[in-house]
């Protein structure tokens, strides 16, 4: 065997030991079997424990979902309220109730439940509210009970050292609490009785905040399904996980 012969050779052999493969974690659903939205919510609902960490098989990481760290939130139409470093707890107890896909335009929408997500931030605030003005900086909480989630994802094929792999190309998420409780420490300087009294107030009228600011951690929360989502398909090339 020349030597260019062998390099070439060696070169090809290399490639194929490090073509990454799936782990057996994830269950791969063929393309073509009628029960291929079945199969993909039970693959999903599988790996469910393990997308908490993201650790799920050796050399397959991914960013955790549980908690992720959603990073800043500010807005204002008639206040003004900034939440920092705000972490996001219980994504990891989704629980799917339907699914459809196309894999042919490669589109998922699926329906999820989830019982309570809840936020830890810091925040900023200034919000006049009748003849109280409500202000003050310090720790947030967030707690979203009973909430439907709707999720969309577009993707397209790409080739890659000879093979085709899946990106996903745009994610939509909305988010549907049946309740939102909120609570915010430090108002008024720390004075304890109208802090009380502050919280109340603000939960009297959280429709005007949470119309805000669900929209904004949406869009975050999107980004990241988005990055999460990309990061696992880029792993192996769409034959392995689609048959």
């Amino acid at each position: 065997m020349s030597r260019n012969l062998f390099h070439v050779t060696f070169f090809i052999l290399l490639i194929n030991l490090c073509t990454p493969a799936l782990p057996p974690q994830i269950k791969v659903c063929e393309e073509k079997s009628p029960r291929l939205a079945e199969c993909l919510k039970n693959s999903i609902e599988s790996l469910r424990p393990l997308l908490k960490t993201g650790k799920i098989a050796p050399g397959f990481v991914i960013d955790g979902l549980d908690p992720f760290l959603l990073g800043d939130i500010s807005f204002s139409q008639g206040f003004e309220v900034s939440l920092f470093n705000v972490k996001v707890f219980g994504a990891s107890n989704l629980k799917i109730e339907k699914i459809r896909i196309n894999t042919e335009s490669f589109k998922i929408e699926l329906v999820a439940f989830m019982p309570k997500i809840t936020t830890e931030s810091f925040y900023a605030m200034r919000w006049k509210i009748s003849l109280l003005d409500i202000k003050g900086q310090g720790n947030a909480y967030t707690i979203l009970e009973n909430v439907k989630i709707v999720l969309k994802l577009t993707g397209t094929d790409y080739q890659r050292q000879g093979a085709t792999y899946l990106k996903i190309d745009n994610v939509q998420l909305k988010i549907q609490p049946q309740s939102i409780k909120l609570r915010f420490d430090n108002l008024f300087n720390g004075n304890k009785a109208l802090e009380d009294v502050g919280n109340e107030v603000i939960n009297q009228n959280v429709h005007l905040l949470s119309a805000n600011m669900l929209p904004l951690v949406e869009q975050a929360i999107g980004a990241r399904i988005f990055k999460v989502a990309n990061q696992v398909f880029e792993k192996a090339p769409r034959s392995e996980f689609f048959p």
